[in-house]
């Protein structure tokens, strides 16, 4: 049972990591930052998507090993949720140190391309008169 509860953690932990997420005050990384900042929102729901994928797969296995190592001791189910719940802690504090040194680096202008944080002013299907490709197709002709 208690590996069943982490393989639903790191269930969860899939629609963050793969970005299918968006925005939203129910589910996902919510921080004020985050809910205020799609670009961080977006970075940080995958780092912990991916942080709650690998941590309840290690408790789940965890969880099996303990299960099966002492299937008749009376501590395993104790033991089994104590593994459970430190890999997920574990998992919790490396997304947030992970999305802190993130935003730390996007404040600090650390990371290329993040410093223009507004969207493009053109359209990105290149419909726009003085995107390149246009340009290069006007100027063939």
């Amino acid at each position: 049972m208690v590996a069943g509860a982490a393989l639903l953690v790191a269930a969860l932990g899939v629609p963050l990591a793969l970005g299918r997420v968006g925005p939203n005050p129910w589910y996902g990384f919510r921080t004020p930052r985050t809910l205020t900042d799609p670009e961080v929102w977006w970075v940080a729901n995958r780092m912990t998507g991916w942080a709650l994928v690998a941590s309840g797969v290690v408790a789940a296995v965890l969880s099996a090993v303990v299960g099966l190592a002492w299937p008749s001791a009376e501590g395993a189910p104790v033991a089994s949720i104590v593994a459970m719940c430190a890999s997920l802690a574990l998992g919790v504090l490396y997304s947030f140190g992970r999305v802190s040194a993130y935003v730390g680096d996007l404040d600090a202008g650390r990371i290329p391309g993040a410093n223009a944080r507004s969207l493009p002013t053109e359209p990105v299907d290149g419909s726009s008169a003085s995107s390149p490709q246009k340009r290069g197709r006007d100027a063939a002709s």
